[in-house]
């Protein structure tokens, strides 16, 4: 008799609190949609803002596209070549290389822009550079990334430049071997000793999370009008069983 009141119980209250779950899950995914959708907002907003180079001091603090300028030197001896990068309809690499900072010794890995492909894979772009001390500037930010690397990060480990395909910060360290920074270098368009660079902040997607957003809600508000409906439906059956 107990287990059949404690089963009457959960059915009658079942719908309500999984209503109410779904009805907080929805909301939440919504919220979160509409806060990717102004971080990517506020990214494009502080790009386009003429914002002063600064010096780099919290190396463990860098947001994407925050201006430094920063004091060492090239280390042109183990530059990596990222392949099939495409730029204008044709592919290319990204040239990383890395760069000593002066004032602790830690190690930045740089992106000095884009350069074409040769027709012969074999033949790999000039991408020479001096090691003298020098202040570059440019912008945090990342390696290209892929979800799905047909190959590994790099097939050849001897000589030098290395081609690469997708690495990550971790496989880069591991072939040069030394402890790069989280965050790479965008270096400036203006910079020298760079190639062709266009860096700009992929905030195309701001207004598919806001549709993201719309939808979530438009599914919580759906959950709460079903709740509202079964509460309705099972008040008046209980009135008209009473009656």
């Amino acid at each position: 008799m107990e287990e059949l009141l404690k089963n009457k119980v959960f059915i009658r209250y079942f719908p309500y609190i999984s209503g109410l779950f779904f009805l907080i899950l929805f909301v939440s995914l919504g919220i979160w949609q509409l806060n990717r959708a102004d971080e990517k907002t506020t990214l494009l907003e502080k790009f386009k803002v003429g914002e002063p180079y600064k010096e780099l001091v919290k190396y463990d603090e860098l947001n994407d596209f925050d201006k430094v300028k920063i004091f060492g030197q090239y280390l042109p001896e183990k530059q990596v070549l990222l392949k099939n990068i495409p730029h204008n309809n044709q592919f290319g690499y990204y040239v990383i290389t890395p760069f000593k900072i002066a004032i602790n010794d830690l190690t930045v890995l740089v992106n000095r822009g884009w350069i074409a492909k040769s027709k012969n894979p074999a033949d790999l772009p000039h991408i020479s550079i001096d090691g003298e001390f020098r202040t570059i500037k440019g912008y945090a930010g990342h390696l290209p990334r892929v979800a799905i690397r047909s190959a590994p990060a790099f097939s050849q480990s001897n000589g030098w430049p290395r081609v690469a395909l997708y690495p990550s910060i971790p496989e880069i360290e591991t072939e040069i071997q030394m402890p790069a920074l989280s965050s790479i270098l965008l270096l400036s368009s203006d910079a020298q000793h760079g190639f062709t660079r266009r860096w700009e902040p992929n905030v195309s997607g701001a207004m598919t999370h806001y549709n993201y957003a719309f939808q979530w809600f438009a599914l919580a508000l759906a959950v709460l009008c079903l709740v509202i409906w079964h509460s309705r439906r099972t008040s008046a059956a209980r009135s008209m069983q009473i009656g």
